[in-house]
């Protein structure tokens, strides 16, 4: 989550970081790019997988995700009223809704990223916040 706070860029760019900072790499059906710096080659589709089968059954697992999206929450929020302060973001927005929108929004991309491979990851994210920013910019 630091690396995503301590990332320098508009709005709409700290907004991809923080979802492309979910994943680490992109893998289609028959190709893998690595999205995130790492010495190690982690099966993230798989990890996701297991994560929310975790969630599910282990409180542990369920303590640390609630505090990673709370924390994801936050950042998004901070993003948003950054750009509403920097002006390239609407004034007259609910920064709260439009927060649990980009949220709710990151984890479907996860998801469909997980269950239809045949879509990079990249791509997704980049339509996806392309189209929240159309609905949010100033």
């Amino acid at each position: 989550m630091e690396q995503i706070k301590n990332f320098e860029g508009t709005p709409k760019e700290k907004l991809k970081v923080a979802i492309l900072s979910i994943i680490g790499d992109d893998s289609v059906i028959n190709e893998t790019t690595q999205l995130v710096g790492g010495p190690e080659k982690i099966d993230y589709r798989t990890l996701h997988l297991l994560l929310i089968e975790g969630v599910q059954k282990y409180n542990m697992i369920s303590e640390i995700y609630t505090e990673f999206f709370t924390n994801m929450f936050d950042f998004i929020k901070d993003v948003i009223n950054e750009g509403i302060a920097q002006g390239v973001i609407r004034s007259d927005i609910n920064n709260t809704i439009v927060s649990e929108v980009i949220e709710t929004m990151m984890m479907g991309t996860v998801i469909m990223w997980i269950a239809l491979p045949e879509k990079s990851m990249k791509e997704r994210v980049e339509t996806n916040i392309n189209e929240v920013w159309e609905h949010i910019k100033n």
